[in-house]
């Protein structure tokens, strides 16, 4: 009963909204307006990628997209790449229309593109625009240079107005630094041609200006790229992400996961881009660059050397742990500060000729101390130990105006192998239909590999993925997925070989400013019994309905989630979310308030909430309490612009929130985020 109320209760929330239908302007958007690609957003990122720390990079690359829109009159094919949200049949169509009839004059003109559905041309204007057309110098001019160089400046705060344990500590027990969290960043360049930046952070707890942070920020972050200059695609200098193939080797760039449902998954390219978010993981840090060696050979090489953070063995000469948290907050966490050095280089030689595509890559990865992980559990006996490894792989793919095959095979200096191949099929233009199929052995290794997978890891698993995009009728987008994976080797909490399964049905129709979304996934997972003497079947389904209206000036959307997980026991839980926002002239106002109910922590909620610029906000509940977040921004002047956030949890059902020296002895939690952008 209490689910049917739920469920009565959402569908009134969302059918309140019917009556405001109205048609919506295409293509319309202001300068930096990211209320429609931050609810795109919201609907296709899932509990899942946040946990694998997908989300947050997949955010970090749309909010740089936005504030660097892509000139679509000066856009090369690997301009066009970064618009992940497209299938590659829907890049080659943009780009043949764009040779054929270009310039383009006015984003309406997509519309001439027939397989770029209504949906995502609007969700284009928030990422391009039609610019004017401009012959490709070699290098501009050195007073051009200086003359049309254009700076954004960016920073911000996160003030808690609570304490936690260890903040309460003081150093010696606790945190060494102030509880307040803020970074700032800088960006200089001439168009997407050349560009420069440095980003400064810190973290709530750790020290600024004193012990071994006596330079200031806990963490900085620096890189120079060029792009376009002739033979030379991208070169970049200092920090920067990478991605080679569909990522078995290599990729510190994004990935989706599958809730994502996005056609981005089949694509082999080659990437390389800067390093500009405030992540200390994931990512190289040296010099690498991409040429055009020929019309259809390229050749991309990178080198890194980065000190990284690791848990030593009692004999502090080897590691047992590499760690990619980024927190030193402790006295304990600042002595596995940079505490290991890790070098890395490699080529890829890729080809490209109509439709096909392949590439060779190898690199070779070498630490300053012997990797001896723990390998006393079972599940940890293949884990990657020694000094020295290497990896090698061999991409492809090929497009057709029906079909679609790509893939990657892998092989690690251990022996191991991996392999992830993919089909994809259109048998009319309004359905998709998609394979996919990974053999990752559980002793294949890479420490910087990042692809489709059920258990997070390019290792131990094998599975086969079944995906179906049908749109019956314009306005109507069905999605569904089936997957079943098998992992041969033990695994955390797993001491048998298991198996999973994961399906997924969802829903969307854009009837003009309204849009409706549900999606149900249910997922099955095996794990040890309580008694340690076999294994239990863990199954977790997910429902979620929400509805947005979007007015020129206004937005009103209503979102409800519910969970029930069930093994040893059932645990259920649901939660219920308005949101709205409206502007006026250089006011922008925003806010959310929602409640949830959940028995306990196995059927937590996670809920996308959008934040500051270029700050990830994807807050998790579980228990009983209500969460409130209002956003104010007011655009100073057309390079000015101030924005402040303030959120509210309070939970019903303790006294007290979280553990250890993160507990804060209340059962409210506020916080209030500050930020000012100053472009010139």
């Amino acid at each position: 009963m209490a689910i049917m109320r739920f469920l009565a209760l959402a569908l009134c929330l969302m059918s309140s909204l019917a009556w405001c239908e109205a048609q919506n302007r295409d293509g319309v958007n202001g300068a930096d307006d990211d209320s429609g690609w931050q609810y795109w957003y919201g609907l296709v990122a899932d509990d899942e990628d946040m946990e694998s720390g997908q989300a947050e990079d997949v955010y970090d690359m749309l909010a740089e997209l936005a504030t660097d829109k892509i000139n679509l009159n000066r856009a090369t094919r690997e301009d066009l790449e970064r618009l992940v949200f497209l299938t590659d049949r829907q890049l080659q169509d943009l780009a043949e229309y764009i040779d054929r009839y270009g310039p383009v004059r006015s984003l309406a003109e997509l519309a001439m593109v027939p397989s770029i559905d209504a949906m995502r041309r609007r969700l284009l204007a928030f990422f391009v625009y039609a610019g004017e057309p401009q012959a490709k110098a070699i290098l501009p001019p050195l007073d051009t240079l200086l003359r049309r160089s254009r700076s954004e400046l960016a920073a911000a705060i996160k003030i808690p107005l609570y304490n936690r344990e260890g903040d309460l500590r003081g150093a010696e027990k606790g945190y060494l630094g102030p509880k307040y969290k803020h970074w700032l960043r800088y960006k200089i360049g001439y168009g997407r041609q050349i560009e420069a930046g440095f980003t400064a952070s810190q973290d709530a707890g750790e020290p600024f200006f004193t012990g071994r942070n006596r330079l200031g920020y806990d963490f900085y972050s620096f890189y120079a790229v060029v792009r376009n200059m002739g033979w030379l695609k991208t070169a970049v200098a200092g920090r920067y992400r990478m991605k080679l193939g569909m990522g078995l080797m290599m990729n510190t760039d994004f990935s989706f996961g599958k809730a994502a449902s996005l056609d981005g998954l089949s694509r082999t390219s080659n990437s390389l881009r800067p390093h500009s978010s405030r992540s200390e993981a994931n990512y190289l840090q040296g010099v690498a660059a991409t040429a055009n060696l020929s019309r259809h050979l390229s050749l991309t090489a990178f080198f890194s050397h980065r000190l990284i953070d690791a848990t030593l063995n009692k004999d502090s000469a080897t590691v047992k742990t590499i760690l990619k948290t980024g927190y030193h907050r402790t006295a304990s966490e600042m002595a596995r500060r940079r505490n290991t050095s890790q070098t890395v280089g490699g080529a890829s030689m890729a080809v490209r000729s109509g439709g096909f595509t392949a590439a060779l890559s190898a690199m070779g990865t070498t630490f300053n101390r012997q990797l001896r992980p723990d390998t006393s559990a079972v599940f940890r006996r293949f884990y990657p130990k020694g000094q020295r490894f290497g990896n090698a792989s061999l991409s492809y793919s090929y497009l057709s105006p029906r079909l679609q095959v790509a893939g990657e095979a892998a092989v690690a200096s251990s022996g191991g192998m991996a392999t992830l191949n993919t089909v994809a099929f259109a048998p009319s233009p309004s359905l998709s239909l998609r394979l996919v199929y990974r053999y990752y052995s559980y002793r294949y290794h890479s420490l910087f590999a990042s692809a489709f997978s059920d258990g997070g890891n390019v290792s131990n698993e094998q599975g086969v993925y079944l995906g179906m995009a049908w749109r019956p009728v314009a306005p109507l987008l069905l999605t569904a997925y089936a997957d079943y994976a098998r992992f041969p080797w033990p695994r955390y909490m797993v001491s048998l070989a298991s198996r999973s399964w994961d399906g997924q049905l969802a829903a969307t129709l854009s009837l003009n400013r309204l849009t409706l979304n549900a999606r149900y996934r249910v997922r099955l997972r095996q794990r040890d019994n309580a008694k340690h003497t076999g294994l239990t079947d863990r199954t977790e389904q997910r429902l979620r309905l929400s509805a947005i209206v979007q007015h020129d000036v206004w937005r009103l959307a209503t979102q409800a989630d519910m969970a029930l997980a069930s093994a040893d026991s059932t645990s259920k839980g649901y939660m219920v979310m308005q949101s709205g926002g409206f502007k006026t002239g250089r006011l922008t106002v925003d806010g959310n308030v929602a409640y949830f109910h959940t028995d306990s922590y196995d059927s937590r909620l996670y809920v996308y909430e959008r934040g500051l610029l270029y700050n990830f906000s994807f807050p998790m509940f579980y228990g009983e309490g209500l969460h409130y977040a209002l956003r104010v921004r007011y655009d100073f002047t057309r390079r000015l612009m101030f924005m402040a956030k303030a959120s509210v949890t309070n939970h019903l059902d303790r006294s007290t929130i979280g553990s250890g020296l993160q507990r804060i002895n209340r059962s409210s939690q506020t916080d209030v985020e500050m930020q000012v952008r100053w472009k010139f």
